[in-house]
Order: C-alpha cells, then sequence, then structure tokens
C-alpha cells in the first residue's frame, strides 16, 4: 500500500511569511492565524518533513538551508494553486502595493505621497501597509516581500 505525504497550503504559506518577515508574528499576522497556532504548525511540519526548517536567530527565526529549499518549493506550489484560482478572475481586479513603513517614520503623509503618485497615472492600486522595525522593513524588502520600503 503506498503512503502519501500530505502538505496543507497554511502551513506552505507559513514558510514563504517566516522568510519574508523573519518572525512567527509577522507570520501568522498575514496568515490571520494565532502565532501559537503558526508554532504548532511549524513544529508540525518540521516533524512531518523530518527536517529542521528554522534555526533561532536572537528574536527572529532564519530558515536553515533546508528552510530556505523548502521555501522555494512552497512558492512553486502554491503560485501554482493560486493561478488556478486566479484564472477565471476579472481583469480589473487591482493590484496589490505592499508598502512596508518604519514605525518611527510612519505617517499619513509618506502613504499620501505614494498613493497620489498612482492615481496621478490612474492605476488600478491597492495598498498593503506593514509597519515594524527599520531592520525587519529592510529584510522583507531584500527577500520581495514589500514593493515599497521607507525606513
Amino acid at each position: 500500500m503506498e503512503k502519501y505525504h500530505h502538505l496543507d497550503l497554511v502551513s506552505l504559506r507559513l514558510i514563504v511569511f517566516l522568510l519574508e518577515g523573519g518572525n512567527l508574528s509577522y507570520a501568522s499576522f498575514k496568515l490571520n492565524i494565532a502565532v501559537s497556532t503558526a508554532s504548532y504548525k511549524l513544529k508540525k511540519l518540521e516533524k512531518n518533513l523530518n527536517i529542521d526548517l528554522v534555526k533561532k536567530n536572537g528574536r527572529d527565526l532564519e530558515l536553515t538551508e533546508k528552510g530556505k529549499e523548502f521555501a522555494d518549493f512552497a512558492k512553486a506550489l502554491l503560485a501554482s494553486n493560486d493561478s488556478f484560482f486566479s484564472r477565471d478572475q476579472p481583469a480589473s481586479e487591482p493590484d496589490l502595493v505592499t508598502v512596508g513603513i518604519s514605525d518611527h517614520l510612519l505617517s499619513r503623509m509618506c502613504l499620501t505621497v505614494i498613493q497620489n503618485a498612482f492615481e496621478e497615472r490612474k492605476e488600478n492600486v491597492v495598498f498593503q501597509v506593514i509597519t515594524g522595525d527599520s531592520n525587519t522593513i529592510f529584510r522583507m524588502f531584500q527577500v520581495g516581500g514589500l514593493d515599497i520600503a521607507i525606513r
């Protein structure tokens, strides 16, 4: 009898968001789940795969080499999944622009300037704002988790 392995999409997204944000708080926020649930899912995934996906780096988590390999695999699976479900979506759906702003710079003026720049070009854009410390914002931008970083 063949043994089948199962991966749930939430766990796949969890690994991708850990790569983007570097901590469970960010990943759980993006997934709209409790940090304890994210932690449980991570431990369960590591047990099912029989590999260590993350290692502690101070207060943050860093993906191991195997974790980075798995994140690439997860991105490919999620892209395929998302592509399937978006195939019949109307073309008028707005683009999402993710803006990361350091806590100490957060101001309505920054957002207004960016938003006005897109409105002048008649772009159909929705903004998602992520706040955090300067290093987290920079790391998220480096790995492609943000379109714009203001730190």
